[in-house]
């Protein structure tokens, strides 16, 4: 997501998008709140095959609903966040790039 998409997003409208296998996943990695794991490890830990997750990860920590936690090696860890953590970090980034003067594309 470029910060012209983001300045563009509301907490709302990122969180529509979090359907299918993003909900599945978000909602699994809810259910052990608190736990950091590598994409790898989240898989094992819900069951799920390792090239369907780490995907729906990537994804639902790019709209911000799981922050990267540290790492483990060159593996990162990742970790869910409830709704008001994911709300936060999400409109504080929506006001920081309001606030900044985005380069014009020529």
């Amino acid at each position: 997501m470029t910060p012209i998409d983001l300045r563009n997003e509301t907490f709302d409208s990122l969180a529509s998008r979090v359907t299918g296998d993003r909900a599945k996943v978000l909602h699994g990695m809810r259910c052990h709140y608190g736990l950091r794991f590598t994409r790898q490890g989240w898989a094992v830990r819900l069951g799920m095959d390792y090239l369907s997750i780490a995907p729906r990860i990537t994804e639902l920590f790019q709209l911000g609903f799981v922050a990267l936690d540290g790492a483990d090696g060159r593996k990162g860890l990742y970790r869910v966040l409830y709704d008001y953590e994911a709300r936060a970090a999400i409109e504080r980034a929506i006001a920081e790039t309001r606030n900044h003067q985005l380069p014009l594309a020529l």
